[in-house]
C-alpha cells in the first residue's frame, strides 16, 4: 500500500525563513503584503506526520490503550504516535501498533489522510 501525504491547505511560501528549528515543532515566518498595501508577518509551524491506528481483531474488537502522557490525567486513546524523520507512513503505523499494544496487523486499511489544521503543516 502507498500511502500519498496530502497537500497543505496553505503551504509554507518558498521565501519563508525558519526562525526557530525546535524537537517536534519548526516555526516558519514570512512577510506579505495586503490587499489594502501594508505589509505583515505570516507565521507557520512545521511538525512531523502522526498516525492513528483503530486495530480491529478477528472477532471484531477494537483494540484501545490506556495512556500516560506528561501534564495529563491517564486516558483510553488510540495506538499511533510521530512518523520518524525518513520513515513510510505506513511502516510507521505498524511500528506504533506493536509499541503501544504488543500486537500486530495482518491487513492495514486507510481510512483517511488530511491536515487538520491549516497552521499546521
Amino acid at each position: 500500500m502507498t500511502i500519498t501525504r496530502p497537500p497543505s491547505k496553505q503551504p509554507i511560501p518558498n521565501h519563508a525563513k525558519k526562525v526557530f528549528d525546535g524537537v517536534l515543532f519548526d516555526v516558519y515566518q514570512w512577510g506579505q503584503e495586503l490587499f489594502d498595501g501594508t505589509k505583515t508577518t505570516f507565521e507557520k509551524i512545521k511538525r512531523p506526520d502522526t498516525v492513528v491506528v483503530f486495530p480491529i481483531t478477528d472477532d471484531g474488537r477494537i483494540i484501545l490503550t490506556e495512556q500516560e502522557q506528561p501534564g495529563k490525567e491517564p486516558f483510553i486513546g488510540t495506538t499511533g504516535g510521530q512518523v520518524d524523520e525518513g520513515e513510510d507512513i505506513l511502516a510507521a503505523a505498524k511500528r506504533e501498533l506493536l509499541e503501544e499494544s504488543g500486537y500486530e496487523a495482518s491487513e492495514f486499511i486507510l481510512l483517511d489522510a488530511k491536515h487538520p489544521a491549516t497552521k499546521i503543516d
